[in-house]
């Protein structure tokens, strides 16, 4: 212990300079979150997108700190000055790790109280998510971080690094689809734990590999292995393997016996209130008679999944995003079909078969917000704010420390707590077990939206919140079925 003091005093002196930068913009970061929203929408301030636009360069300065304290005693290569002393690779790596808690994640842990606490959370009753978010900002933001500055010896290398990696993620993100480690709703916390995960493991193996026998080569091979990895393996997840997943974690199922999907072949053909378009792709709306629902809950499709059959035994799966939805009291399975297909298809009659997952949303609550008022509490959801303009232009955002609610907000939260005869497009919910998710601030937006309100006289809303009471799966069929009947023109 006495040789890890003596090498962080060293360190310290080293790079005093360097920390006080440190420390002064994670002061910067404490300021930003404590008085700014944790989202950007047309309406906000310029504080708030300053706070936002922050927190892509803070990252650089802890990673330039973590590289440069490393770089110190580099290890690769058999030139060093620090090899011929009496220095114990324990002792090094412990004084490394130490010197990285002392500057990085005590700072960010005292900004975390500052900003939930000016936010209007007491620190002191978010002990446990405290801890579980500098586990998770460690494992993702600095332990992976550490494990390549000992790969390499200068900063231009570690950096070029970084930066092939922060490409290859965009590029994956969004040319592929990836799912992004800044939204933990529904089930997306599966994908960001195993992303996690792999960088965290692979950096497990690396820090004591590299430190007590210096094989970067291997050390190399590993790294890249568990980037690709990360990267690549969340990404190719199936949707429904994700939500069987969470379904087999879920405590509290719903029997699939007590509720029942079925084409609904009385109601008339009329234009839905819900459009979603697919460039290439016909949109298909099918009417369903669901039963089973208990009285007061309805229904929330987490993935739905569409094979269409033809009648000589052709097949073709659905694109874009199927999902089940319920307006104006009645629920539509939304399809999208290639043109080509639909074309080639829409009078003939066909079959379509479903994988389905669903939550049953309940327990019902509705809380009201003044306009221009201070922000008031929605229990479970967080504090909630209503900025309006001379417009009549509506913000509503809530913030919550840590993690996103449980609860999902109504999308039409404005007039009624009834959304039976407006369009009920639950949003929000997370199902993640964990207290924290892994975003840079402590601040995460629970709920936010924006309409125009005609009325000038209304001076509040409501925001009504829903419980998932239990997850479940409930595939159906719907045979004979002539896609030209359902067309959404």
């Amino acid at each position: 212990m006495r040789q890890v003091l003596h090498i962080f005093k060293k360190d310290v002196r080293c790079f005093r300079y360097e920390i006080l930068v440190i420390l002064a913009m994670t002061a910067l970061f404490a300021f930003l979150g404590a008085h700014s929203q944790p989202a950007v929408t047309q309406y906000s301030r310029g504080v708030d997108e300053l706070n936002v636009l922050y927190h892509l360069f803070l990252p650089l300065g802890w990673w330039y700190l973590i590289a440069a304290v490393i770089h110190e005693e580099a290890l690769p290569g058999h030139q060093q000055f620090w090899l011929t002393r009496p220095y114990a690779r324990t002792s090094l790596l412990g004084a490394k790790l130490l010197f990285i808690v002392a500057f990085v994640n005590l700072p960010v842990l005292l900004a975390d109280c500052v900003i939930i606490s000016t936010q209007g959370f007491p620190a002191s009753s978010y002990l446990p998510n405290l801890l579980c978010r500098q586990i998770l900002f460690s494992g993702l933001w600095l332990l992976p971080l550490v494990a390549l500055a000992t790969v390499t010896n200068k900063l231009r290398q570690f950096f070029t690094a970084l930066l092939t990696t922060a490409v290859l993620y965009f590029i994956l993100l969004y040319a592929f689809g990836m799912g992004t480690l800044f939204y933990w709703g529904r089930a997306a916390w599966i994908a960001n734990s195993l992303f996690i995960l792999i960088l965290g493991t692979a950096a497990l193996v690396i820090l004591p590999l590299q430190y007590a026998k210096r094989r970067t080569t291997l050390g190399w091979g590993i790294a890249i292995c568990a980037v690709v990895l990360a990267m690549i393996v969340p990404a190719l997840l199936p949707p429904a393997a994700v939500y069987g997943f969470q379904l087999a974690l879920s405590k509290s199922s719903t029997e699939q016996s007590s509720v029942h999907i079925v084409l609904d072949g009385t109601r008339e053909r009329t234009r839905t209130s819900m459009t979603d378009t697919v460039r290439g792709a016909a949109e298909i709306d099918v009417p369903l008679e669901v039963t089973g629902v208990p009285k007061g809950a309805e229904l929330l499709s987490d993935y739905v999944g569409v094979t269409m059959e033809s009648a000589d035994g052709h097949r073709w799966q659905d694109v874009g995003r199927t999902m089940l939805y319920r307006t104006k009291g009645l629920y539509w399975l939304k399809v999208h079909v290639r043109d080509a297909v639909f074309e080639q298809q829409k009078n003939n009659p066909v079959t379509l078969r479903t994988i389905t997952y669903l939550t049953l949303l309940g327990d019902r609550k509705s809380s009201r917000l003044e306009a221009q008022a201070k922000s008031a509490t929605v229990p479970g959801l967080g504090l909630c704010s209503a900025l309006v303009t001379r417009q009549r232009d509506w913000s509503i955002i809530c913030r919550s420390p840590f993690r996103d609610s449980s609860l999902f907000a109504l999308d039409s939260f404005l007039g009624s707590e009834s959304s039976d005869d407006t369009l009920s497009l639950p949003q929000g919910g997370s199902y993640s077990p964990y207290l924290a998710e892994s975003g840079i601030s402590p601040l995460v937006a629970t709920f936010q939206g924006s309409m125009t309100v005609t009325d000038p006289s209304l001076k509040a809303v409501n925001i009504s919140t829903e419980a998932a009471l239990g997850h479940f799966r409930c595939d159906f069929e719907i045979h004979d079925i002539h896609l030209a009947d359902h067309l959404v023109q």
